[in-house]
């Protein structure tokens, strides 16, 4: 019985793991994200869904073969295990393509999870030699999440492809959030300074160059990076109109009953933001403007808000 019952666990786990990359096959991966996202309707819970697809991944099958093709798989695999918690459930959901859910974090957990498994691969194969010949590879993704983005599964594994197709369309090698993506807001030109403070993890003061600026976010640069999905308390510095700042142009209506900001209310105005994006622009070392970052505002009230969109 002891080896009838050992038997039934190779033949159970055979059935849910794909057999090339030992994570959960496409089946099986269904089948538990159906179950995670129904639990969440019941119990007002968050979930995240990262979509991930190898760049090119055609051109290492045509050009190494197909054994070698699948090796890369199981390196893609053991990188995304590394990656992530226990408790967190990976497939492989296609040829080279993989999913991974997030039974806890926010969309900026998933995000940070994602770009890890990113740059983990982009490292990874950037030095990998096969026949003599470097094997370079990257990976994009999309996020999606639940409830904010979907209200079912198939319409989170929708809205994380279009996220993925954006990451893709975008130039590749990189991790796109579906609602951080979405170009919901007009974004203008802003060539006020502001002066950047890491919260948490707290991490110092920066002065930088705002770039553009919009509902949602700020994206700003500056000769000091600051980690992906950490907090920033960011204060705007009030320079006249600016470049590309023509504030009579815009109409702003306010809610009935409330007056505009004062002139002092708007001086040195201060708003929370999460980073979401970070880019070497790749200027001469010791300039300003070394990286270009991106934040998504954390409006905690009206007031806060009836002041950042008078700005």
């Amino acid at each position: 019985k002891v080896i009838e019952f050992t038997l039934y666990e190779q033949i159970e786990r055979d059935a849910a793991t794909d057999s090339l990359t030992g994570l959960y096959n496409h089946r099986h991966f269904r089948a538990m994200l159906d179950r995670e996202i129904d639990r969440a309707a019941r119990f007002n819970q968050q979930k995240s869904l990262l979509y991930l697809d190898l760049d090119n991944f055609k051109d290492v099958n045509d050009t190494f073969g197909h054994l070698h093709g699948d090796m890369v798989l199981v390196e893609v695999a053991d990188i995304i295990k590394q990656c992530i918690r226990t408790i967190d459930v990976a497939g492989r959901c296609g040829g080279e393509e993989f999913a991974v859910l997030f039974p806890e974090p926010d969309r900026y957990g998933a995000f940070i999870v994602g770009e890890r498994i990113r740059a983990g691969i982009e490292e990874h194969f950037k030095k990998r030699e096969f026949q003599g010949a470097l094997c370079p590879l990257t990976v994009s993704g999309g996020i999606a999440c639940f409830p904010d983005d979907a209200l079912t599964v198939e319409q989170m594994l929708a809205k994380a492809d279009v996220a993925l197709y954006q990451a893709k369309g975008a130039g590749k090698n990189q991790i796109c959030v579906h609602h951080a993506e979405k170009r919901s807001f007009i974004r203008l030109r802003l060539a006020d300074s502001v002066v950047v403070q890491q919260v948490d993890p707290m991490n110092g003061l920066a002065e930088a160059k705002a770039v553009n600026i919009s509902h949602g976010g700020v994206l700003f640069r500056s000769a000091k990076p600051f980690d992906l999905g950490a907090l920033l308390e960011i204060r705007f510095k009030s320079e006249g109109t600016g470049e590309g700042r023509s504030p009579m142009s815009l109409h702003v209506e306010l809610p009935e009953g409330s007056l505009p900001p004062t002139a002092q209310e708007l001086e040195n105005m201060r708003v929370m933001a999460r980073v979401v994006r970070i880019e070497d622009i790749g200027l001469p070392e010791g300039k300003a403007g070394e990286f270009e970052i991106g934040c998504y505002f954390i409006v905690e009230n009206p007031e806060s808000e009836r002041r950042l969109m008078t700005y």
